[in-house]
């Protein structure tokens, strides 16, 4: 079985410029977006003060698999409370 050394693989982007990121599904602007990464998570949040009556955070992550170098599938959060005035 082949296993690759790390020299035979891809370098994976830990630059936030070269990552694409999910995008927010609500067609407003975001109050605030903030992105976190290191070379095994990456992350992107996208807030709302006041969106539809509500404060809104969706947070996109993935992690890299303990099961070998490829980054998993994103997964989604939504926190949800009253506007923020």
């Amino acid at each position: 079985m082949f296993r690759p050394t790390q020299s035979s693989l891809p370098a994976s982007p830990v630059n936030p410029e070269e990552i694409v990121f999910p995008y927010s599904p609500y067609s407003a602007k975001p109050d605030n977006t903030s992105k976190y990464v290191t070379s095994d998570y990456q992350s992107i949040s996208y807030t709302y003060n006041c969106l539809n009556g509500k404060y809104i955070t969706l947070t996109y992550f993935r992690s890299k698999s303990s099961n070998g170098p490829w980054w998993l599938e994103w997964e989604k959060t939504i926190f949800e409370s009253d506007c923020i005035k």
